[in-house]
C-alpha cells in the first residue's frame, strides 16, 4: 500500500476534485465559500473531506471516479474491472460499461480505493496486489452447475481422495503429484465439489505468501462445483492471509477457505480458535515442509480444538533432506499416500514436457587475475575480506562458462529461469548476461520489487531470470523452455522443484521439451525421480531435537561487488563439453503398486536392447540376477546410465509376466496424441457420421500405446470429441463470478462513553486503582480511521472519538484505553509489550472486532 505520507490530492485534475468538492453529499463547511477552480483551495476541502480515499469516500463518490478517473485512464480501468470480475479475458470497448454495473463489493471498493491512492502517490502499480488482499463473497445464488474437466489421472487421485478422506472421523494422507501435474487443481476440485459442499471449512497452509494467490486462483477457477453435491448454497467465502493479504482477524467462523501463510498468518494461535467451523479439513501444501515447528504448532492447536480433523497434505517430493525426517513426515499423514503417479507416466503422457537434458563438464584453465585497489574499496564501502573477493572471484569464473553456454543456443533456450548459489551469483550473472544484449533480471529473498519482476519475466518482458530458490516450488510460470541447475544441492527434493518448472507441458500451456541445463552432476538424482520409490527408512533411536543456531547474515552492498567483479581479468582459456540425452520412448512396466513407465533416453536404449535379448533366452522362473549386474554388464561406462529402480521394474517385470516390457516409442505416441488427431479430422473435414470410424481406424494401427496412455478406445474417443468440440480441459479462464455487495451496518455516530469513567475502571480492573504517569487523557477532536489511540511521551493519551459510540462495545473503548496505557512504558510492539497486551480478558475478542467489524461500519467522517 502507497505510504499515507506520499499520497496528495494534488495529484489528481481540477475536473474530479471539484466534482467532489461540489457534490450534494460533501458537506456545506467543506466547500469554498465561493465556487472556484483554483486547485489548492480545491485541495485544502479534500484534505477535510478525506485524508486518504477509503471504502466510506469510494461508496459516496463512485460515479465521480468512474466519470473523471477512470473513463480518461482506459489502462487503469482495465486492471480494475480485471481484479474486480477476476476475469481475464475484457473487450476495452465495455470496460467502463461493465465498472458502472457492476455491484459495490468489497473487491470493487478495495481496487477503486487503491487506484486512487497509487494516482495520489504519482506510481500507478494496481497490477502488483494481489487480487486477493481482501476477504472474497461470491454469491452463488446466481451459479449455475458446471463440471470442470481433468485429466483421468486427476480423476483417478479425486476417486483416491473421496475413498481416503471423505469419510466418517479423522483421516490423514498424502497427495504425491509431480510439479506440474496440477495437484493444486486436483485437490481444489476434490475439495470444493466434495468437501466444501458438505459444510467442510478449508484451512490450506503453505509456507510463502506467493503461494497463496495460487492456491486462490485454483478456487476461484472451479467454484461452481460447489454445486454439484449442494445446489441450494446460497454463497461461497474465502480469505486469503498473509503480510501482502489480510489479517487472521479478519477470517470468520463462515469462511469456507482460509488460505494461509503460516509465517506471517498465524503468529498467535488463540485467533485461530474463534474462526474454525465444527467441520475442518487442513490442507498443506508443499506437504514436505509440514515437519517444520510452525506448522506442527497450528496443527496440534487445530487438532486440540477440533478433534475430528482431516489433514491432507500437497507434495512432489514426499521426502526430507534426512531420513529421521522423512519418517517424522510419513507418521504425520499415518504412512499414508493416497494417490501418486510418476513423472515419467506424465512425460509419456505429455502432460509434463520431454526432458532435454544437457550435461555441461567444464574445463577451466583459466585463473582469475585480481586488480582491485582494496584502499578505495574500503574508504567507499567499509570493511571487505578477502574470502568476499573470493567468492566474486570464482562467480565470476563459473559465470563464464554459464553465459557462454546460454548464448550458444540462445534461440533454442527460450524463456530461461536460472538457479543461482548466491545473491552474488545473482547478480553477477545478470550483469554479463545484460552485457550479452539479454532482457534479464534477477529476483532473492530480501528483494522488495521481486512481484513485478517475476510478473515482468511471466509476461514475456524478460528473456532470463537469475534466483536462488524463490521459484522452486508452486510460481506460476508457463512456458518456461529452460532450466539452468548451476547451484550444488545435496537436497533431492529441491532439485526436483527446481527442475520442475521447467517441465510444465503442452496441455498444461507449457512446453513440448524442456531443457534442463546441469552445471552441478544431477543426472542420477534427476533420474531417479523418473519413478521414485517412496521408501522411508526405519530410523532407530531417538532424534534428539536440533537447537537452531542464530547465523547473523552479513550482506555486501552490491555496488561493491560490482566494483569487485569490474577489475577481474583472466589468463588461458577456457573449454567445455556438453552431454546430451534425449527421450525416445517407454517401456510400460507391470509392478506391485500398478502399471509403471520406465524412460528410456537416447544412449539408454541400445543397453535396453541388448538386456531384453539375454532374458529372452532365459526362463523366468530359474534366471536370477540384480540390478548391480545388469547394469555393470549392459550400462557400464555410459555416461547417462537408467536409475537402478528402474531396472528393476524391468526385470520384475520379465520375472512376474516371463515377457518383455512393452516398448512404445515418442514418434508414435506424437502420432496417436488426442490434439493432432482432431486437427487431422477438422482439416479432411471428417463428417459427424464418420468421426468415430475415424478414430477406430486410428486405434485399430495403434491399439497398444492409446490403451497404455488413455486406457482404451472408448476413453481415447471421448478425448478426440472434447478437442474438436473446444471442451478444453486445459482452459484457464474462470467462471464469471457475481461477488456479494460489501456488507454495511448502520453506525451512530451520538457521543455515548464518558472517557474518564471508562479510564477508571481500566486502572481499578487492571492496575489495582492506581497506575503512574498518564496525565490526561481524552477523545479526539475529530474522528480517524488510520488509528484507535495514541500514547505521547510525557503521559498524554488520546482516544479516537470514532469509538465514543454506543455500537463499539464498552471493553473494547477499555481495551484500547488499555493499550495505549502500556505505552508508559514500552513504546514499540514487541514481544514483551504483546505478551501484557494479551493479559487484558478476552483481549482475541476485543481485537478483532477492531480489525473486523469496525470495517464493516457505514460512517461518514
Amino acid at each position: 500500500m502507497a505510504a499515507n505520507n506520499d499520497f496528495s490530492w494534488d495529484n489528481f485534475s481540477e475536473e474530479f476534485l471539484s466534482a467532489v468538492v461540489y457534490h450534494e453529499a460533501t458537506p456545506p463547511e467543506y466547500q469554498p465559500l465561493q465556487k472556484t477552480l483554483d486547485k489548492v483551495m480545491l485541495v485544502a476541502s479534500m484534505n477535510m473531506i478525506a485524508e486518504l480515499p477509503d471504502y466510506s469516500f469510494v461508496r459516496k463518490y463512485r460515479a465521480e471516479i468512474e466519470n473523471h478517473i477512470l473513463a480518461k485512464n482506459p489502462e487503469i480501468a482495465k486492471v480494475v474491472l480485471k481484479r474486480i470480475t477476476h476475469n481475464r479475458s475484457i473487450n476495452p470497448r465495455v470496460v467502463m460499461t461493465e465498472l458502472k454495473k457492476a455491484s459495490s463489493s468489497s473487491s470493487l471498493l478495495d481496487s477503486y480505493s487503491i487506484a486512487l491512492l497509487d494516482i495520489g502517490t504519482g506510481d500507478v502499480k494496481l497490477g502488483y496486489y494481489s487480487i486477493y488482499r481482501i476477504p472474497i463473497s461470491i454469491d452463488l445464488r446466481k451459479t449455475i452447475y458446471n463440471d470442470v474437466p481433468l485429466y483421468d489421472f486427476q480423476q483417478n487421485a479425486v476417486k483416491a481422495l473421496n475413498e481416503h478422506i471423505n469419510v466418517d472421523g479423522p483421516a490423514s494422507g498424502l497427495l504425491v503429484m509431480p510439479t506440474g501435474s496440477g495437484k493444486t487443481r486436483t485437490a481444489a476440485y476434490f475439495l470444493l465439489r466434495d468437501m466444501i459442499s458438505q459444510g467442510y471449512q478449508v484451512v490450506w497452509l503453505t509456507h510463502r505468501h506467493m503461494l497463496v494467490d495460487q492456491a486462490a486462483d485454483a478456487f476461484l477457477n472451479a467454484y461452481p462445483l460447489i454445486k454439484k453435491k449442494n445446489p441450494t448454497a446460497k454463497k461461497l467465502d474465502m480469505i486469503c492471509i498473509s503480510g501482502q493479504h489480510s489479517s487472521i482477524r479478519k477470517a470468520e467462523k463462515t469462511d469456507n477457505i482460509i488460505i494461509v501463510s503460516v509465517q506471517s498468518g498465524f503468529r498467535s494461535l488463540e485467533y485461530i480458535e474463534p474462526v474454525l467451523a465444527r467441520k475442518v479439513i487442513v490442507v498443506i501444501d508443499e506437504a514436505h515442509h509440514a515437519v517444520a515447528r510452525s506448522y506442527q504448532r497450528v496443527i496440534d492447536f487445530i487438532r486440540r480444538k477440533r478433534r475430528k480433523m482431516k489433514l491432507l497434505g500437497l507434495t512432489a517430493t514426499p521426502i526430507r533432506s534426512t531420513d529421521r525426517s522423512s519418517k517424522r513426515l510419513m507418521e504425520m499423514f499415518n504412512e499414508k499416500i493416497i494417490y501418486s503417479i510418476s513423472m515419467s507416466k506424465l512425460i509419456s503422457q505429455k502432460v509434463l514436457s520431454d526432458p532435454h537434458f544437457e550435461r555441461v563438464e567444464t574445463s577451466v584453465n583459466f585463473e582469475p587475475q585480481i586488480n582491485v585497489d582494496e584502499a578505495k574499496l574500503i574508504k567507499r564501502f567499509g570493511e571487505l575480506p578477502a574470502t568476499l573477493i573470493d567468492r566474486v572471484a570464482k562467480s565470476a569464473k563459473r559465470n563464464k562458462v554459464i553465459v557462454d553456454t546460454y548464448m550458444q543456443k540462445k534461440e533454442q533456450y527460450g524463456k530461461t529461469l536460472i538457479f543461482a548459489l548466491n545473491i552474488e551469483h545473482c547478480y553477477t550473472l545478470c550483469k554479463d548476461l545484460r552485457k550479452k544484449g539479454v532482457k534479464c533480471d534477477y529476483i532473492y529473498s530480501g528483494r522488495d520489487d521481486n512481484a513485478r519482476i517475476i510478473k515482468e519475466f511471466q509476461n514475456g518482458d524478460l528473456d532470463v531470470l537469475v534466483n536462488i530458490n524463490i521459484l522452486t516450488e508452486g510460481s506460476d510460470v508457463p512456458k518456461i523452455q529452460t532450466v539452468f541447475l548451476t547451484r550444488p544441492t545435496q537436497s533431492e527434493g529441491l532439485l526436483v522443484q527446481m527442475i520442475g518448472r521447467g517441465l510444465r507441458g503442452p496441455k498444461a500451456q507449457g512446453t513440448e521439451t524442456a531443457n534442463i541445463v546441469d552445471f552441478c552432476d544431477k543426472w542420477n538424482i534427476f533420474n531417479k525421480w523418473l519413478n521414485p520409490e517412496f521408501i522411508i527408512p526405519d530410523v532407530s533411536g531417538e532424534e534428539k531435537e536440533r537447537k537452531s543456531k542464530k547465523v547473523d547474515l552479513i550482506r555486501f552492498p552490491l555496488e561493491a561487488i560490482g566494483a569487485i567483479y569490474r577489475d577481474i581479468t583472466y589468463v588461458g582459456d577456457s573449454s567445455m563439453s556438453l552431454s546430451l540425452s534425449l527421450p525416445c520412448g517407454w517401456y510400460s512396466c507391470k509392478a506391485e503398486g500398478g502399471d509403471q513407465d520406465v524412460l528410456v533416453f537416447d544412449e539408454q536404449q541400445e543397453g535396453y536392447e541388448n538386456l531384453a535379448k539375454m532374458l529372452q533366452g532365459k526362463n523366468a522362473t530359474s534366471f536370477e540376477s540384480d540390478t548391480v549386474s545388469m547394469m555393470n554388464q549392459f550400462f557400464g561406462g555410459f555416461q547417462m546410465p537408467p536409475y537402478y529402480h528402474d531396472l528393476e521394474l524391468f526385470y520384475g517385470h520379465w520375472k512376474s509376466t516371463n515377457t518383455i516390457p512393452e516398448y512404445h516409442e515418442f514418434e508414435e505416441r506424437d502420432a496417436i496424441d488426442v490434439n493432432e488427431v482432431a486437427k487431422r479430422m477438422l482439416a479432411e473435414n471428417v463428417g459427424m457420421a464418420n468421426k468415430k470410424e475415424y478414430v477406430q481406424t486410428a486405434y485399430v494401427k495403434h491399439s497398444s500405446i492409446i490403451d497404455n496412455i488413455y486406457g482404451g478406445f472408448e476413453n481415447y474417443y471421448k478425448r478426440v470429441k472434447e478437442y474438436l468440440f473446444n471442451d478444453d480441459e486445459d482452459s484457464t479462464n474462470p467462471p464469471v463470478i457475481e461477488l456479494m455487495p460489501a456488507e454495511s451496518i448502520p453506525f451512530d455516530r451520538t457521543p455515548y462513553y464518558d472517557l474518564q469513567e471508562l479510564y477508571q475502571e481500566v486502572c481499578q480492573e487492571r492496575f489495582g486503582g492506581k497506575y503512574e504517569g498518564i496525565n490526561s487523557i481524552e477523545w479526539t477532536d475529530k474522528a480517524y480511521t488510520s488509528y484507535y489511540g495514541k500514547y505521547y511521551i510525557g503521559g498524554r493519551i488520546r482516544i479516537n472519538c470514532l469509538l465514543n459510540s454506543k455500537d463499539v462495545p464498552r471493553e473494547v473503548v477499555k481495551f484500547v484505553v488499555y493499550h495505549e496505557m502500556l505505552h508508559r512504558d514500552n513504546l514499540y510492539h514487541d514481544k514483551d509489550f504483546r505478551e501484557k497486551e494479551h493479559e487484558y480478558p478476552d483481549y482475541v475478542i476485543w481485537d478483532r472486532f477492531l480489525d473486523n467489524t469496525m470495517g464493516k461500519f457505514d460512517f461518514t467522517l
